[in-house]
């Protein structure tokens, strides 16, 4: 099949929260505000939110920050909010997401989420919808050949067709790819690991 979206670089990706209050619209926004990965994790009890934005060749590396603060372990998350929006998808009609995880030297036990989001962007009036297109834990084993960890999504029709009815002018409006980690059951994201990503659509 056709490739009909790949990701190229931070303007592929979409963030909803900024690190400054907005007032008026999303277009106060700067792009190098949003065009990041969100990574969050627990610090006694208290979730921390920062934006990373992917460097390297295509932008495909991640290299999570080191903080002062403690990392407590009990919760991390990686966000990838891709700038692919339902109503698009309604208009190209994908079948496909492939999702590659590279370079992680850690097995990986994870939550995996995936669907469509609409969501206005941090100081506007709070709009927030979604279509789940799934929800299930999968394991990644460490990648020790290079070609990393190939996670396959389908994408459908009635869900991407229900999502673009969510849209509005403000949202922001977006593909979320997410691993979850919580409650020690998981494999957490520990500070300073690195890895990369690939991801395209057919």
């Amino acid at each position: 099949m056709e490739m009909i979206w790949e990701y190229k670089g931070k303007e592929d990706l979409m963030r909803t929260h900024v690190n400054k209050r907005l007032f008026f619209s999303k277009k106060s926004i700067s792009n190098k505000t949003i065009q990041q990965i969100e990574y969050r994790w627990s610090s006694f009890g208290k979730v921390k939110i920062t934006g990373i934005t992917p460097r390297g060749q295509k932008e495909n590396k991640i290299s999570l920050p080191v903080y002062l603060l403690k990392q407590d372990n009990s919760y991390s998350e990686i966000k990838f909010y891709f700038n692919y929006p339902a109503s698009k998808a309604t208009e190209q009609k994908p079948k496909k997401l492939f999702f590659t995880l590279k370079k992680n030297k850690k097995l990986i036990k994870t939550r995996l989420l995936v669907g469509w989001y609409c969501q206005n962007p941090d100081g506007m009036q709070g709009y927030m919808k979604s279509v789940s297109i799934i929800e299930k834990d999968i394991v990644i084993p460490p990648d020790t050949d290079g070609k990393g960890f190939i996670i396959p999504i389908e994408l459908t029709e009635s869900d991407y067709q229900r999502a673009a009815c969510n849209e509005t002018e403000t949202s922001f409006n977006f593909l979320y790819f997410v691993l979850w980690q919580k409650d020690k059951t998981y494999t957490l994201f520990k500070f300073g690991e690195k890895m990369q990503f690939d991801a395209y659509i057919i």
